[in-house]
């Protein structure tokens, strides 16, 4: 995932200097502490949320609509089920989330999953250097006054020219949380736009405390899932030492540095993956000895490239582009906000005899 995305709590802190009048934080002084703090205060009034949301993607002029209602007990209680099914998920799905873990339920199978995390963790995190890189990167403007499910909001808008993104966001008033938004971003001629709007919301109502509590439907059957084992190097050195297989780095652009190293084992499946950073963009590469064959690792959007002395995949989403390929029982990947060319002439250093 790019990065440079922005989350629900940076968006959130956007609405907050323009509602706040701010004009110092969107002009260049975003004083991200002051801005946190005072976000922070207005959230911490926000004992729990219930609505209906309606979301909807829209890509080469096919959308896809999905319809749920939850009810969310900040911070990390949620309940959503899915009451209109669209393309990916169907009428009677759900998930609970209770800060340790996460059921999600198939209706269509009536199965049920169950993960030792907090799916829905990242959905509201935000933080004084994300704070400060969206007020700098993004040009942050007030649009007007409206209503969404019969409440009054702020309409925000974040401009990304350098990577031809948009971000409209409307926020409640009173609480300052999201009731509207939408991102759309266009690539190789292609714009992508996806939305969610309220239909209905409520604030600080009384919740059962069962609501956060995960039943399996009768005659529902437990999915087995294995946690991954993860394992963090401090070089490329010590990854090599540990890993089956031979961890080498691409050639990345100057002002690159590597971030992270780490070394996920899951169903026997190993891959390393090293995170790069240079500014407020990232990249990776990743290195795994599950090996993708031409075929499958070619996407429907995918266009085929010469990677040394082999053949691999070029694809883009949004603002990241990756290529990947396999050699020798091995398959790679690299990507980030960076060209396809640079991409390729980064991932040859690789070599593949």
């Amino acid at each position: 995932m790019s990065q440079a995305r922005l989350t629900l709590g940076a968006l959130l802190v956007a609405v907050l200097a323009v509602t706040a009048g701010c004009a110092s934080a969107i002009s260049g002084d975003p004083n991200p502490d002051r801005i946190a703090e005072q976000m922070q205060q207005r959230l911490d009034d926000i004992d729990t949320v219930e609505g209906v949301k309606v979301m909807e993607t829209t890509r080469d002029g096919e959308t896809n609509t999905t319809v749920t209602e939850y009810v969310r007990q900040p911070p990390n209680n949620v309940r959503s089920t899915v009451i209109e099914g669209g393309q990916y998920r169907d009428e009677g799905d759900y998930r609970v989330n209770t800060g340790e873990k996460t059921y999600r339920y198939d209706a269509s199978e009536n199965t049920y999953t169950k993960y030792d995390f907090d799916y829905n963790r990242s959905e509201g995190y935000f933080d004084a250097d994300t704070i400060e890189r969206v007020l700098n990167d993004s040009e942050v403007s007030y649009k007007r006054t409206d209503t969404v499910a019969g409440r009054d909001v702020h309409v925000i808008e974040l401009t990304d020219t350098e990577r031809d993104s948009t971000v409209t966001i409307k926020a409640d008033q009173e609480h300052w949380y999201p009731l509207a938004y939408e991102t759309s971003y266009s690539y190789d001629g292609t714009t992508t736009t996806t939305s969610w709007t309220h239909r209905n919301v409520s604030f600080n109502e009384p919740v059962d405390d069962e609501t956060f509590t995960f039943e399996p439907p009768e005659g529902a059957e437990l999915k087995e899932t294995t946690s991954p084992d993860v394992t963090e190097f401090d070089s490329v050195s010590a990854a090599n030492e540990a890993t089956a297989y031979e961890v080498v780095e691409p050639d990345m652009p100057d002002g690159y540095t590597v971030e992270s190293i780490n070394e996920m084992v899951i169903d026997g499946t190993s891959t390393t993956t090293l995170s790069y950073r240079n500014g407020d963009k990232g990249a990776y590469y990743s290195v795994s000895n599950e090996s993708v064959g031409s075929e499958s690792a070619a996407g429907a959007d995918g266009e085929s490239v010469t990677i040394g002395n082999t053949t691999g995949t070029a694809s883009s989403y949004g603002e990241t582009t990756s290529v990947s390929w396999s050699c020798d029982g091995v398959h790679y990947s690299l990507g980030g906000q960076l060209t396809q060319s640079t991409l390729v002439e980064a991932a040859s250093a690789v070599g593949c005899a």
